[in-house]
């Protein structure tokens, strides 16, 4: 019934000259409830949109409700780095000390809201496999809105294991370069992603990133700050962690991930969208 009430509503807004962009973010939602429904509304959003904003070509075919969706109508503008858009004056020993992690020790961080499809089991699961072994683990972010039995028992496992810090609670736009430079790597073992904001919040602390090949994070980064691995293979996670530990915890990786966030300044990316939206108007952004 929403969704048919969504329906007429963009109905008479496009009746009235509105324009709908739809950015597209996921697949499809990370939990979920109405599968139907959810399908339905990518559907609608897909017909009645003016124009699909994507964050890279590839995601045209990874989203079922694009298949039908003109070319013309589709707008890849990739996403953002976060370089100067918050505080970023700490160091990373500093960071260490304020969020009391070990200084000798290597610290892999999975930073932000805390969700089943984002692996905290399997980032803990990883924590014993060969070349791992003195790995620590900082787990940061607040939890979902909606209670999940699932993450609850992965977040108690986070808890119960010796190496792994966890720090649940919403982590302040102030306070987010302490949690990355506090580690060496920003790891995201999920198992389905489309897009990833948090991959390029990493990169723009200079923090090297360990993450699915999927979507649009190849067209992110490149092996000089990353490991990419095969999200849907067994064991391939911690087998890019351990690599990962072996090649991207020094200066020049570090450096490498800021230059690849450098290449995509949050100004230009606006302009180039905001430009394209704007042109189907024979207008200008003010």
């Amino acid at each position: 019934a929403r969704v048919r009430r969504l329906d007429r509503q963009l109905a008479a807004w496009s009746a009235r000259g509105g324009r709908l962009v739809w950015t597209v973010h996921n697949v499809a939602p990370h939990e979920r409830r109405f599968p139907a429904a959810e399908d339905a509304l990518a559907d609608l959003l897909a017909g009645r949109s003016d124009l699909v904003h994507v964050f890279c070509d590839t995601t045209v075919g990874d989203v079922p409700a694009l298949a039908a969706v003109p070319p013309d109508r589709i707008l890849a503008v990739p996403h953002a780095s976060y370089v100067g858009w918050y505080p970023d004056s700490v160091d990373p020993a500093t960071a260490r000390g304020l969020l009391g992690l070990p200084a000798d020790k290597v610290v892999v961080g999975l930073v932000g809201a805390l969700r089943p499809y984002k692996g905290i089991d399997t980032l803990v699961d990883a924590l014993d496999e060969p070349g791992l072994a003195d790995v620590h683990v900082l787990v940061s972010g607040r939890r979902g809105r909606t209670a999940l039995p699932e993450l609850s028992a992965q977040l108690e496992a986070a808890h119960a294991h010796p190496r792994v810090h966890v720090r649940s609670g919403y982590v302040p736009a102030g306070e987010l370069a302490v949690h990355l430079k506090a580690c060496d790597l920003a790891v995201f073992p999920y198992r389905r992603t489309l897009s990833s904001g948090a991959v390029l919040a990493a990169l723009s602390f200079g923090t090297p990133v360990v993450a699915p090949a999927q979507g649009c994070i190849p067209d992110a980064v490149d092996e000089s700050c990353a490991q990419l691995y095969d999200a849907d293979r067994p064991g391939a996670f911690a087998e890019a962690l351990a690599v990962a530990v072996r090649r991207l915890t020094d200066p020049a990786a570090r450096h490498a991930a800021r230059a690849a966030a450098d290449r995509r300044p949050a100004t230009a990316m606006s302009q180039a969208f905001l430009g394209s939206v704007f042109a189907g108007r024979g207008t200008t952004p003010g």
